[in-house]
């Protein structure tokens, strides 16, 4: 069999990330986001789960990521010895700890939310006690 000269990429062919990432930024290609994602897929999760601790917050992270990648694929610029996977990690990771700040901040504002709604309820409970006092000496007289 005849060679046919240099060997284009056939759509069958695997594509190389950076390949993938110039898709995503040039042509806006959403399978090529997918294809993406479905490669480094495990890699995303469990980095945003044991930065998170928890799996609804890992999926939240990586969703979120996904969708940076998406917005920010025409910014990406490869630097000699880091690859595209490493980008997506730092995207999520970002991510995971963007969504811990905001729950830990969510979490202090109703503790004290709930501190003041307990501080009202004990004023309220002194003086309802100082009222029965009162009434129960009135009642004495």
């Amino acid at each position: 069999m005849k060679s046919k000269g240099p060997r284009s990429q056939s759509a069958l062919e695997p594509k190389d990330d950076l390949t993938l990432m110039n898709a995503i930024a040039r042509e806006r290609d959403s399978q090529a986001l997918e294809t993406l994602f479905q490669r480094h897929q495990r890699a995303c999760i469990g980095l945003a789960l044991a930065l998170t601790g928890h799996w609804d917050f890992a999926e939240e992270a990586v969703q979120e990521g996904m969708l940076r990648v998406w917005r920010a694929a025409k910014r990406y610029q490869p630097r000699e010895g880091s690859t595209v996977r490493a980008w997506l990690l730092q995207v999520v990771a970002r991510e995971g700890l963007r969504l811990l700040r905001k729950r830990q901040k969510a979490a202090k504002s109703m503790e004290a939310g709930i501190l003041k709604m307990r501080d009202a309820a004990e004023e309220f409970g002194e003086g309802e006690t100082a009222l029965e006092k009162q009434e129960a000496l009135s009642a004495l007289r």
